[in-house]
């Protein structure tokens, strides 16, 4: 129902407003599945970038592990500017 409606980067922003602001996060790591390819992007919008990969031997599955430093002025910008808030 929600899905490829470009909600995810107002939703991606508000997770990291809350992690900044709830916890003092300044930088977050994420493991996301190669074949996600849109959390990828969504991902690099947001300035992560890809650390290291591995290969979940229980399923050969292929993941990457990325990380950010919290920039809070550019997150608050996207939720702002997102369809999310309107």
């Amino acid at each position: 129902r929600y899905t490829g409606k470009g909600l995810g980067l107002a939703f991606f922003a508000a997770i990291l407003n809350h992690a900044e602001s709830h916890f003092g996060a300044d930088k977050i790591r994420l493991t996301v599945a190669n074949f996600n390819l849109r959390a990828l992007r969504l991902y690099e919008k947001f300035g992560f970038l890809a650390e290291s990969d591995f290969i979940d031997k229980r399923n050969y599955t292929a993941y990457t592990i990325l990380t950010a430093d919290i920039d809070a002025t550019r997150h608050k910008k996207m939720f702002v500017s997102s369809k999310f808030n309107r």
